[in-house]
C-alpha cells in the first residue's frame, strides 16, 4: 500500500494498515501483540514477531521493520504499545505510512493459487494531528489495486481510538504475489 498524504512532522501521519482482526492486549510486551485470529497466508501479518518499539521508531527505504515486511517508499513510523496517541486497536502495533515523507510497505512474496480469491483484512485509521483531512491508501497485490479513503474530520482518527476493519480481495495468479501498501 502506498499512502499519498504528506506530514507536517508535528506528529507522524498514518494510515496504519494492519493485516489482522482485533484481539486481546497485554501491557507493554517485548513483542507486538498477536491477534488470536492469526495472520492467514502472510507471515507475521500482525507484526507480532517484531520487537515492540514501545513508543515508535522510524524506518527508511529498504529497511525491514518486522519479519517479512519492508519499507519500499520513503519512510514509515512503526508504532508500539507505549505511545497512547498512536497505539493501534486493542494495544496492537501499527504502521504510520507517513514518517517524514510519504511511505509505503510491502510483505515478501507469498504463494497464490490461480483463480483463488484471497482476502486481506486490516484495521484502518488516520492521524488527526497533521496532513490532509482525507487520507488515501493504495493497496495492491497480484496485479490488482484499489485506493481506499479515510476522513479524519470530527475526531474520526487513531488518536481518538477510531479504527475500521477493511477487507480487500484479489485473485491469485498461480505466481508468487507481493502485498504492497
Amino acid at each position: 500500500m502506498v499512502a499519498s498524504f504528506q506530514s507536517r512532522r508535528r506528529r507522524p501521519c498514518r494510515s496504519s494498515p494492519r493485516f489482522r482482526l482485533p484481539g486481546a492486549h497485554s501491557a507493554k510486551p517485548a513483542r507486538c501483540v498477536a491477534w488470536p485470529a492469526g495472520t492467514g497466508i502472510l507471515a507475521d501479518g500482525d507484526f507480532s514477531k517484531a520487537p515492540n518499539p514501545t513508543g515508535g521508531r522510524e524506518f527508511d527505504l529498504g529497511q525491514s521493520f518486522a519479519p517479512a515486511w519492508e519499507v519500499i517508499k520513503g519512510n514509515v513510523d512503526f508504532q508500539g504499545t507505549g505511545d497512547v496517541w498512536s497505539m493501534g486497536p486493542d494495544g496492537a502495533c501499527s504502521v504510520d505510512l507517513d514518517g517524514d515523507m510519504a511511505g509505503g510497505i510491502a510483505h515478501r512474496e507469498f504463494p497464490t493459487t490461480a483463480n483463488v480469491t484471497y482476502a486481506v483484512t486490516f484495521e484502518f485509521s488516520g492521524n488527526g494531528g497533521c496532513g490532509q483531512i482525507i487520507k488515501k491508501l493504495l493497496v495492491r497485490a497480484a496485479g490488482r489495486s484499489d485506493r481506499l479513503r479515510w476522513s479524519i474530520s470530527g475526531g474520526n482518527d487513531a488518536e481518538n481510538g477510531v479504527w475500521q476493519a477493511e477487507t480487500w480481495t484479489f485473485t491469485g495468479t498461480g505466481s508468487p504475489a507481493r502485498q504492497n501498501s
